[in-house]
């Protein structure tokens, strides 16, 4: 569900909606994954790192911010940065957990945070002070 909600795409469930516990309901209903996913911009996110235990997925929203898509892929916990040089980002950005719905304030001094196998962190970035918003890069080798 986060990776789709960086993705202008429409979501299929393959479930019994009838028949869904009420915490697959709360997951497929989520307002701010949703609110990222359907943003009219309609830019999709790129994929802009990948990582031995995890890959970085950046998308440009119509407010000037941007959300960010971090997976991790192994078996084990992973801690990801999420300074805005290691999301190799320009400028400073203030960040909110999205699913959490926690601020997580300022990442100009960075933020280094566990995340659980297979477990997928969604943040939501504004910038703070006079960051530009450009392009997301490209994913590094």
């Amino acid at each position: 569900m986060a990776l789709w909600s960086v993705l202008p795409a429409p979501l299929f469930a393959g479930n019994d909606l009838a028949s869904a516990s009420p915490e697959t309901i709360d997951v497929l209903t989520h307002p701010g994954l949703i609110a990222i996913n359907q943003d009219p911009l309609g830019r999709p996110a790129r994929l802009t790192s990948v990582a031995a235990q995890s890959m970085t997925w950046v998308r440009e929203l119509s407010s000037g911010g941007l959300a960010v898509a971090v997976l991790n892929h192994s078996d084990s916990v992973a801690t990801v940065d999420l300074s805005p040089a290691a999301l190799r980002l320009p400028g400073c950005y203030q960040a909110l957990d999205v699913i959490a719905a926690r601020d997580l304030g300022d990442l100009e001094d960075g933020l280094k945070v566990p995340l659980g196998s297979h477990e997928t962190l969604v943040l939501r970035l504004s910038p703070s002070g006079d960051s530009r918003i450009a392009d997301p890069p490209r994913p590094s080798s």
